[in-house]
């Protein structure tokens, strides 16, 4: 790596091109994966807690160039996906809410951030239109299975199970346990209502097939 100064400039070069890319990203699925570069030289750049490991380096300015660049564009992020949940398919939006909401603390992985703190509007933003949309979506799909559309019923209901295997002790989006009761019970009707068997037996067509 060269000499301290080489390296931090080296560093301080990659942290503001993967920002460009993150930035570049906003609003679509490869937001994040540009986020793992600005994670790694994060963790790189933090090694004040061990100042006597050799090759560590600690360079408090640059590990606050990466929290302030991943803030700002998560922010944007979150607040396009949010935004675009409201006109999507809704196992769509929810699928991207989710997938917004989970990809936030893994960025901590490595070491405590500065700025975690402000990292929990975000969160707590996400958490409250997936769980609008969870309950939205779920009585759309009884809706339909109960209007007979049960594929279209059954594919939503699907979906809002989903949520709940992501929150398996409950404690996360807290959702109704009654609520959870009754979309088991509407998929389970819903299944029930696409089997459908009718016998029809026409006389003079057997009687004809019969003596041919």
């Amino acid at each position: 790596y060269g000499t301290d100064d080489e390296r931090y400039d080296r560093f301080e070069e990659e942290i503001y091109e993967a920002g460009e890319e993150l930035s570049a990203a906003v609003g679509t699925w490869g937001f994040y994966t540009r986020l793992y570069p600005l994670k790694i030289l994060r963790s790189v750049c933090d090694g004040c807690n061990f100042p006597n490991l050799p090759g560590s380096t600690c360079y408090p300015d640059l590990i606050a160039a990466v929290e302030k660049i991943v803030l700002d564009a998560y922010l944007r992020h979150a607040a396009l996906v949010r935004g675009k949940a409201a006109l999507q398919e809704p196992c769509d939006g929810l699928r991207n809410l989710n997938m917004c909401f989970t990809n936030i603390d893994p960025l901590f992985m490595f070491g405590d951030w500065n700025n975690a703190a402000d990292f929990q509007p975000i969160k707590a933003e996400l958490i409250s239109d997936l769980v609008a949309l969870t309950y939205k979506t779920g009585y759309e799909g009884h809706r339909l299975c109960e209007a007979d559309s049960c594929d279209e019923g059954l594919e939503l209901l699907s979906c809002v199970h989903d949520q709940f295997r992501y929150d398996p002790f409950g404690d996360l989006f807290n959702f109704d346990p009654e609520f959870c009761a009754s979309v088991n019970n509407w998929m389970l009707e819903c299944l029930q209502c696409q089997i459908d068997v009718s016998l029809n037996a026409d006389k003079t067509t057997i009687y004809d097939l019969a003596t041919s």
